[in-house]
């Protein structure tokens, strides 16, 4: 399963001296991150609980912000886990997926990605109930035979 955490980066200030508060996805030995737009000083930070401390002036909104993007995230995620796509996925195409409304634009579609898409276009209820048979059945032989 995919984790979703947020972290602070210290390697490089903006020209106010304020550090990015970045998102974090770890899935299957790959992570991506992205600045979620909020930024800090390091003092404001609290590394434990992932959150701005009290020092910050404006805490409670930032924090309440924070975890409304964790939320959006694991909810993508377990969209993605329900339907069989997360297997297939790296941590940049949950990003991706999450960003731009459950679709994954870039030229490097997996195969259950473009089969669900396919899927949702159908027409007839049993044709697209038989695609998304076949990608389960698909996502299920990568699952059991992927090295672990």
């Amino acid at each position: 399963m995919a984790r979703v955490s947020l972290y602070l980066d210290v390697r490089t200030a903006n020209k106010n001296g304020l550090y990015p508060i970045k998102l974090r996805i770890t899935h299957s030995n790959t992570n991506a991150s992205r600045s979620i737009g909020l930024y800090i000083m390091p003092n404001q930070w609290d590394e434990d609980y992932q959150r701005l401390n009290k020092k910050a002036p404006t805490q409670k909104e930032d924090n309440e912000r924070l975890e409304n993007i964790i939320y959006k995230y694991r909810c993508g995620i377990q969209k993605l886990d329900s339907s069989y796509r997360l297997a297939s996925m790296k941590a940049a195409d949950i990003i991706e997926y999450v960003e731009n409304g459950g679709f994954i634009k870039s030229e490097n579609l997996y195969f259950n990605t473009r089969i669900q898409e396919y899927a949702d276009q159908c027409r007839k209820d049993t044709y697209k109930k038989s695609f998304l048979y076949t990608e389960r059945t698909v996502m299920d032989f990568v699952r059991t035979t992927a090295p672990n």
